[in-house]
């Protein structure tokens, strides 16, 4: 061998040592940014135990708070009962508080117009005050025979 081919050589050896360090030196960068991503992904896996746990509570929560709800609505239907005695039960309903109130002004509603009509159609029917006039009776229907046993009868009892 001669020396320009070991000198050749030797070079080869030197840039294949320093494509090795290079190579080592982004394998270790690699490693270090899986590790960083592993960490990453460890502690993203802790937050969403800890986001799924908050969940699983506060679904808990909803569901009391929402029968809790459902009964102060309830309360609130039935003191919209007792503050309206004048009102049927079948017209107030709702399942909010909001409904419950536009229930009450729509059954007022048309009470007050039930009451309109009713009082229009009473002012319509006129009664004269005091007794009718006596009036005899009407005899134009009854046979001859009929009219004087009807007066026999009557002059008897006098």
């Amino acid at each position: 061998m001669t020396e320009e081919e070991i000198k050749a050589l030797n070079e080869e050896v030197v840039k294949l040592r320093q494509e090795k360090t290079d190579l080592a030196g982004e394998i270790a960068a690699r490693d270090n940014r899986v590790a960083e991503m592993e960490q990453a992904v460890n502690t993203r896996d802790s937050e969403m135990a800890v986001l799924k746990q908050n969940l699983t509570e506060l679904k808990a929560q909803f569901g009391g708070l929402s029968e809790e709800f459902s009964k102060a609505i309830a309360g609130y239907r039935t003191l919209a009962l007792a503050a309206n005695p004048d009102i049927p039960v079948e017209l107030i309903t709702g399942d909010n508080i909001g409904a419950i109130d536009t229930a009450v002004a729509n059954a007022r509603s048309l009470i007050g117009k039930v009451k309109e009509q009713l009082e229009k159609a009473q002012g319509q029917v006129k009664v004269p005050p005091g007794a009718p006039q006596r009036t005899p009776p009407d005899l134009s229907g009854l046979s001859p025979r009929e009219k004087i046993n009807l007066g026999i009868t009557k002059g008897s009892k006098l």
